[in-house]
């Protein structure tokens, strides 16, 4: 009989708090693209 524990860390969900978006330049080559990690706080849908 094994009395050891579970050393595995305890998944919790959370609310994600940010975002991420791929900006994508058009006609350029080699492609420029930059990805931007926006809080969600800062983004207003319209």
């Amino acid at each position: 009989m094994s009395t050891e524990t579970d050393a595995r860390p305890s998944m919790v969900w959370e609310e994600p708090n940010a975002v991420q978006i791929k900006v994508t330049l058009d006609d350029i080559e080699p492609h420029i693209w930059r990805r931007l990690v926006v809080p969600l706080a800062t983004i207003t849908v319209a």
